[in-house]
């Protein structure tokens, strides 16, 4: 984009802002940014949706691999043994692609991308050994991260 031109508020000289390539209409830019700043919402851009330049998304799209973490009933999961259930949960973060999924195992095994998918609290009635990893968009994985939780 070189410049914006705008029929209505310079109407002098929009035929000559719109002679050459590289111009956009005033209501066009617009609608685009209300449509960005109302993403996630009715007639907005999908969620996430935010500008970035050219350079930092190419930098950062798929230099590095997601970010996971696990709590237990809520909070950081504690050395000492539960009392009873546990609920885990994961949160993964990835600065570049976004995270496409979340795989975890029970059984102290590494997670594939055939082990099961994080879609929500899992419930540990027994001690377990959870191993979980994150793939983003790009198809960087994350290391495997392990957490022992004993009930």
């Amino acid at each position: 984009m070189q410049k914006v031109c705008s029929q209505a508020l310079d109407p002098a000289n929009y035929a000559t802002c719109t002679s050459a390539s590289g111009w956009v209409d005033l209501a066009d830019l617009n609608a685009f940014l209300s449509w960005v700043q109302n993403a996630g919402q009715a007639g907005g851009g999908p969620a996430g949706t935010v500008f970035n330049t050219i350079g930092a998304t190419a930098t950062s799209a798929g230099t590095t691999a997601p970010a996971t973490a696990i709590a237990c009933n809520g909070s950081p999961c504690a050395a000492t043994p539960y009392g009873g259930t546990v609920s885990a949960t994961l949160s993964a973060t990835d600065t570049g692609s976004g995270v496409a999924s979340t795989h975890y195992t029970t059984d102290g095994t590494t997670p594939t991308l055939s082990s099961p998918t994080y879609t929500g609290a899992f419930s540990l009635t027994s001690s377990s050994t959870v191993q979980y990893r994150s793939w983003d968009n790009a198809g960087n994985a994350e290391t495997t991260k392990t957490q022992t939780i004993q009930i």
